[in-house]
């Protein structure tokens, strides 16, 4: 998986790695996340998914790409992601009826079609991980290792330019 980030940041990140908590550049309407990630993630992506095909489109006009070696992370669901793919929040729950994309993950939702956040946010979880392959986005809950990181394409043009 991948890490996108401004270039200024590239330095830090060779040398301490990738830290949760810090801000992230989103807006206001992922905050509810928090609630159940308690800090902010580490998000990484797939380079097919929705949300970088989003991201460059932006009017960023550089990234730098990090390559993560994913094997030795716990990884969770982007409750994000989900949302953006149909997925309804209501309290603590996700509303997945009548979305076909979401369909893997109605074996982990009760009769009526709500699926409990906390088994998306444990690592362990098939669930976790099948959230993971439909939205081909991640959270991480603890710091990524220099050791991990991998940059791999340091400075790309934004597809806009």
């Amino acid at each position: 998986m991948f890490h996108f980030t401004h270039p200024d940041n590239v330095d830090d990140i060779l040398r301490e790695g990738l830290k949760v908590g810090r801000a992230i550049a989103t807006d206001s309407g992922v905050a509810w996340t928090l609630d159940f990630y308690e800090t902010n993630p580490i998000y990484l992506t797939t380079l097919e998914s929705d949300f970088l095909k989003a991201f460059q489109e932006t009017e960023w006009a550089d990234f730098a790409r990090f390559e993560i070696d994913i094997s030795k992370l716990n990884l969770v669901a982007d409750l994000a992601s989900l949302a953006d793919k149909g997925a309804r929040y209501v309290g603590g729950m996700f509303d997945l009826r009548c979305k076909p994309n979401l369909e893997p993950l109605m074996a982990f939702a009760d009769d009526y079609g709500f699926l409990e956040i906390e088994h998306l946010i444990d690592p362990a979880s098939t669930a976790a991980k099948i959230a993971i392959s439909i939205t081909g986005t991640a959270a991480c809950l603890s710091d990524i290792s220099p050791q991990l990181l991998t940059l791999n394409n340091e400075i790309s043009p934004s597809p806009r330019r």
